[in-house]
């Protein structure tokens, strides 16, 4: 049996996947694409084109691609498709490519309309199938419902079914089918009518949730094995076509295979080392204090140390594009041992950053850094992979013309400000500003930032308890997509918990982050109300945290760590 694997966000977790797909024995990947992923793959960015090469490495690697909007201008060659096919020829590895632009996708899908997008639907793939990018790609298979075995492809007893016609397409390399049913016996039931139409080479896509509802695998690997290898042999017993059984394996935290199969091991045992790297067997404990507003303030951070019984190895800052630091904040932090991490925020789109428009703002930040003498980490423009409307809001860096759609930063632009303001510092002699880059969970393709390893002294995440699970569910995705750069030593810089569920995050804490994320060597806290959400501790929650932050894992400070 032939088990395949489909996976997004191919810029941060294709490692992950390549693990899964050694360890496992996955023989074939699919890797839906678009958006950010093809500017990332056209561009070769970097970090995108180890993630691939990873996959490719041990799987055969398809790419994913359609949109049912497509169907509305069926004479037109989508874009995406001409771009997949400059792509293919970057990397002439990829097996091939799976179309997906379903017409059932389609709001206009019923009695009335069904004839018409069938026959829209088809002439699509005429288009795509007589264009020259056709021929990029060495296989081509096509997303396929069991519905395609009902619905006809023009009126008339002869007329013969969407799936008939689909497997007389040029090129027709084989057809992924969508089975619906929690169970084997309802699987086939919706296979029946199925199987003596497929002709040619087919998967069934036997995707699944842990909670079962309409999907089917299971709660254990060994049922996973069990329920698909039942499913594959009954199914190939009737039709000899079967090429194997698919897993939709990486969707997200609950709806994933990673729920139910053994994580396989990122973490290469050694630690990375840098700038006010902590000392093996220890991390920082950080925090931003502001639960009263209008902080931090240095008694507001002295207060809460003096709750929790010992003072933070390093304290939040946030500053605005005009902002002035460091100052008696940052101070502070320096007289009491705290390490002063600077969030400032962009200012002016990316472009004229990297222009040189905004140098007397950075030289000035530049020279004062210089001047403060002790180490300041920056995280410059941090949460880079979220869109316009946050962080306080962004409106005024979006550019429309260099940016993506939907007011998302385009990674391009944002590599060459990062460049530009680390040079405008060097060029000044800032020997003492600690770079660190740091992306939210929230949007895919976070890696496809990163500036390079020469550009970049920590790696970072904010990450939070959205869902009320344990800490270790709330970090897993990004903390392993981010843990690709284990050269670099990481920070979880923003973390937080709704205050009905602080106590079951924070408690055992400390031993998590050691044996499930060794490579975080700092974890702050947000004791505050962010931009849509409160992590201000409760009392319980206070006391939760106060016994982590008194775990000796958390003990570390600067003065244990090797000074710039």
């Amino acid at each position: 049996m032939r088990v395949t694997f489909e996976h997004s966000l191919i810029c941060d977790n294709g490692i992950l996947i390549a693990n899964y797909a050694a360890q496992y024995g996955i023989s074939t990947i699919y890797v839906p694409v678009t958006g950010d992923d093809i500017s990332s793959l056209v561009n070769q960015n970097p970090t995108t084109v180890k993630n691939l090469a990873a996959m490719l490495a041990v799987a055969n690697v398809y790419f994913v691609a359609g949109d049912p909007t497509w169907l509305t201008t069926p004479t037109v060659l989508p874009p995406d498709v001409a771009s997949l096919a400059s792509i293919a020829t970057l990397f002439p590895k990829v097996a091939g490519i799976l179309y997906a632009f379903d017409p059932e996708q389609s709001a206009a899908w019923n009695s009335s309309q069904r004839q018409s997008l069938i026959a829209n639907y088809f002439t699509l793939i005429g288009t795509i199938q007589s264009s020259p990018s056709a021929g990029s790609f060495k296989t081509t298979l096509f997303t396929a419902d069991t519905n395609y075995a009902t619905y006809k492809v023009g009126s008339g007893p002869a007329a013969p079914t969407m799936l008939a016609h689909l497997q007389t397409v040029p090129g027709f390399g084989g057809a992924v089918l969508s089975v619906h049913g929690n169970s084997e016996s309802a699987q086939l039931a919706n296979l029946t009518g199925v199987l003596p139409q497929l002709t040619k080479p087919f998967t069934i896509e036997a995707s699944a949730s842990p909670y079962g509802g309409s999907t089917y695998y299971g709660q254990s690997a060994s049922y996973l094995s069990a329920n698909l290898t039942q499913l594959a042999q009954v199914v190939a017993a009737q039709n000899s076509a079967l090429a194997g059984v698919e897993v939709n394996g990486w969707s997200d935290l609950y709806n994933s295979l990673q729920s139910i199969l053994p994580e396989p091991a990122v973490f290469t045992g050694t630690l990375a080392t840098g700038p006010l790297v902590p000392p093996a067997g220890t991390t920082y404990l950080g925090a931003f204090v502001d639960s009263a507003g209008g902080g931090p303030t240095p008694a507001q951070t002295a207060a809460f140390e003096t709750q929790i019984g010992r003072t933070l190895a390093y304290n939040m800052h946030f500053y605005g594009w005009q902002g002035a630091f460091p100052g008696a904040n940052e101070a502070d932090d320096v007289a009491h041992g705290r390490i002063p991490v600077i969030a400032w925020n962009c200012g002016d789109t990316d472009a004229r950053v990297a222009a040189g428009d905004d140098d007397a703002k950075i030289i000035a930040r530049a020279k004062a850094v210089k001047a403060f003498g002790s180490p300041i980490v920056i995280r410059w423009f941090w949460e880079m992979n979220l869109d316009d409307t946050n962080n306080a809001p962004r409106k005024q860096c979006y550019d429309p013309a260099s940016d993506l759609p939907a007011g998302y930063f385009a990674p391009g632009p944002y590599i060459s400000a990062w460049n530009h303001i680390r040079a405008v510092f060097a060029s000044q002699g800032v020997t003492n500003a600690v770079w660190l880059w740091c992306v939210a969970n929230a949007h895919g393709g976070p890696a496809q930032y990163y500036p390079g390893d020469a550009a970049v002294d920590w790696v970072g995440m904010d990450d939070y308890d959205t869902t009320d699970v344990s800490l270790q569910k709330a970090f897993f995705i990004l903390a392993e997509e981010l843990s690709q750069f284990q050269e670099k030593p990481f920070m979880i810089t923003e973390t937080g918990a709704h205050a009905a569920n602080q106590v079951p995050f924070l408690t055992g804490a400390a031993n998590v982050l050691q044996t499930s994320f060794p490579w975080a060597r700092a974890v702050g806290y947000l004791d505050s109300t962010g931009n849509f959400q409160t992590w201000t501790l409760s009392s319980a929650g206070l006391s939760a945290f106060t016994t982590f932050a008194q775990s000796p894992y958390m003990s570390a400070m600067e003065s244990s760590a090797p000074i710039l």
